[in-house]
């Protein structure tokens, strides 16, 4: 069954902004809310074979569509794309809900407004699980793009935040749009890193790509129905608005970012994509620095691990869950 087609979607105004989310109670009290926050290209599609078994335990579960994608709302100012701001937006959403506490699990974008949800409202969050992205305190001011490459350039050789001024940038939006199945390929290709950080990552390395036309295989692990619908979905998408977050965080800053706790004091769940090339092992490290209470579960595979081995993600969420949040 499509994710869209489980019963129980609806939109409500929040922040002052439209979202679509999916809401269902859970079964008996025991039972927990399951909050999912999720990244980018595929908005909650990555969320396709995760979200039923939950649900099917009896949890409740709460999966938002974030501004820019599907049926919420596609603002043009980018201060939208605070991830701050929609945290805020969702915390509105979980009390008109009547949700008092929630499992948040976010991947990408949705990592880091679910991280700035935890810290500012650690009342409402039972645990935290990021898949792929660390917990990085965060600041007030806009993303240290060079600063960034220029650290783990000499040891990785290549640019870890290459792609991020591209997508960034006003060229970006078009061409993703115009080449939408080679960005869908690429983004899913399961080539070994090598091959990704230059097709993908490195600084030039997507726009060339785009601009060629490149059209890697479909992964083996997905089906063929899976990528129709994934690049369906992604071809009826706002592709400017969808960068909207991109934008924000390469040219912009939220000032209230620097209000928050620079440290999480939450249970915390790291799922550790070791394949990813753009999270280098010191960065996954750094995050016990800035937390109390963290779990690390590593898996040899890339940023896409919530849809390569869904089953197995589950399982280690659902292990730490029973031992750490009861």
């Amino acid at each position: 069954m499509s994710i869209f087609k489980i019963p129980g979607w609806k939109t409500g105004q929040f922040g002052g902004d439209v979202y679509h989310y999916l809401s269902t109670k859970p079964t008996s009290p025991e039972k927990k809310t399951f909050l999912f926050l999720h990244g980018f290209p595929t908005g909650v599609l990555m969320f396709r074979d995760i979200v039923p078994p939950v649900m099917e335990e009896g949890n409740g579960v709460v999966v938002v569509e974030l501004l820019g994608y599907g049926g919420s709302s596609h603002p043009e100012e980018v201060e939208k794309y605070s991830t701050l701001a929609i945290a805020d937006a969702v915390a509105e959403l979980l009390a008109a809900e009547g949700v008092q506490k929630t499992v948040v699990i976010g991947h990408g974008w949705g990592s880091s407004v679910g991280n700035r949800f935890a810290l500012k409202y650690p009342q409402h969050v039972e645990g935290l699980v990021n898949i792929g992205i660390p917990f990085i305190p965060p600041e007030a001011k806009p993303v240290d793009v060079e600063g960034l490459n220029a650290m783990f350039r000499p040891s990785l050789g290549y640019d870890i935040m290459g792609v991020m001024p591209f997508l960034a940038s006003d060229a970006a939006p078009q061409l993703l749009s115009d080449r939408m199945e080679s960005f869908i390929r690429i983004t899913y290709d399961d080539s070994p890193p090598s091959v990704t950080v230059n097709n993908l990552y490195d600084t030039g390395a997507l726009e060339a790509s785009l601009k060629a036309d490149r059209k890697p295989p479909f992964p083996s692990w997905a089906s063929e129905q899976d990528m129709e619908d994934i690049l369906n979905f992604a071809k009826g998408q706002d592709t400017r608005a969808m960068l909207g977050y991109f934008r924000f965080r390469v040219f912009h800053f939220d000032k209230k970012d620097g209000d928050l706790p620079k440290r999480l004091s939450t249970p915390y769940l790291y799922i550790d994509c070791q394949a990813d090339p753009v999270i280098p092992p010191a960065i996954v490290k750094a995050q016990v620095d800035h937390c109390d209470n963290i779990t690390i579960k590593s898996f040899n595979k890339g940023t896409l691990v919530i849809e390569q081995e869904p089953g197995r993600v589950l399982a280690s969420v659902k292990e730490w869950v029973a031992t750490m949040l009861g």
